[in-house]
């Protein structure tokens, strides 16, 4: 379906008082070579006491060349949120177009 028409589905709809927002998936990175990434986590009353995922397969499929072939979403942006879990040739190749362009950059740890 066309994202376009997604929007205009979209554009007023709440779900359970909040409004539900379009997200574009058009530039994403799709793979049937490996599943979803599986997180478990420990909790108390005190909240979360331990979290772990599984995610390296998954990042380890986002290449420089992604990187390269969506380099204008990077220029075209205001700022760039990189998760500090992606290997480190693509943190790099991001930055690269980040500086690049004059695009602010953060990284997200956790």
């Amino acid at each position: 379906m066309n994202p376009k028409f997604h929007r205009k589905i979209f554009e007023n709809v709440e779900l359970n008082g909040y409004k539900i927002i379009f997200k574009d998936f058009s530039h994403s990175l799709f793979t049937k070579e490996c599943s979803t990434a599986t997180s478990v986590s420990i909790e108390s009353k005190k909240g979360l006491q331990q979290g772990f995922i599984n995610v390296e397969v998954l990042l380890n499929k986002i290449d420089c060349k992604f990187i390269d072939d969506n380099a204008n979403l990077i220029k075209l942006a205001d700022y760039v949120v990189i998760d500090a879990n992606f290997p480190p040739r693509v943190i790099e190749r991001v930055l690269y177009w980040a500086n690049r362009s004059e695009t602010k950059s953060w990284y997200l740890f956790d």
